[in-house]
């Protein structure tokens, strides 16, 4: 509470990353508490900035990592939760930015992820609903960026999902 936006934000990019790091080195038990403590930071620059994409962004970031530790420990029911909080604020960012491409793709990321682990559920109706969405979203994105190869295999992906 006591630290400013810059500080807090630095301290939440630091413990990301180490979250992270811990994670890929696949130890979840070092790497969920501090996602939990980046997402303490994160969590209240959006309270002190609740209109800001760039805040939602990092926090989406960390509600991410929370939903992807939970799927890679098979808590699926806990991992559905946090990619619902990620989707609705990438939801937030694109709506108060539609125009940036960096949150279109945090959507589609969103959905993604979401109906990955709703398709491991037996949840199929919601899934391929996701999917589907996601198919115009990466349609234009790849009719902007035709060379684009990272757009593209997300089509590809999709398809695949969806199919």
């Amino acid at each position: 509470d006591t630290l400013g936006d810059e500080s807090l934000a630095q301290r939440a990019r630091a413990l990301t990353l180490m979250g992270d790091i811990a994670q890929r080195r696949g130890n979840l038990d070092s790497a969920l508490p501090r996602y939990r403590e980046a997402a303490a930071s994160t969590s209240e620059l959006l309270r002190r900035h609740p209109d800001d994409p760039e805040r939602m962004n990092d926090h989406a970031q960390n509600l991410f990592f929370f939903g992807y530790v939970a799927w890679q420990r098979g808590r699926t029911e806990d991992a559905v939760a946090s990619f619902r909080q990620y989707k609705r604020l990438a939801e937030r960012m694109v709506s108060a930015e539609p125009a940036r491409t960096a949150w279109q793709l945090e959507k589609i990321y969103a959905n993604h992820n979401l109906g990955v682990v709703l398709i491991e559920q037996q949840s199929f109706r919601e899934a391929a609903e996701l999917f589907t969405n996601n198919l115009g979203s990466i349609d234009r994105l790849v009719a902007a960026e035709p060379r684009n190869l990272d757009h593209r295999l997300q089509m590809t992906e999709t398809l695949a999902y969806l199919a």
